[in-house]
């Protein structure tokens, strides 16, 4: 007993469709893997006070002449409790 050709395109199709969508599963899985480990590195260069050209003095202290509080976003890597980064002003 043959099959007829018009009844196997249903099954061809519905495959090609998974493979299609395997294919697009993986460069999608691959572009959010890129995306993820290249903002974490971006992250990471800006949130440095030492990367701004700051220095990381005690809260309760003054920033030295030329050089202002920057936000705690930034104070991240300043490793005393109560620490902050002061950095020069953009100009």
């Amino acid at each position: 007993m043959s099959v007829p050709p018009s009844s196997r395109t249903g099954v061809e199709l519905s495959l090609n469709t998974v493979i299609i969508m395997v294919i697009g599963l993986l460069a999608a899985a691959i572009l959010i893997y890129l995306l993820a480990t290249n903002v974490g590195r971006a992250n990471k260069g800006l949130s440095g006070c030492i990367e701004k050209g700051g220095t990381c003095i005690d809260a309760n202290q003054d920033c030295p002449e030329g050089y202002q509080r920057i936000g705690s976003f930034f104070s991240k890597d300043c490793t005393g409790d109560n620490q902050v980064c002061c950095a020069k002003p953009l100009s």
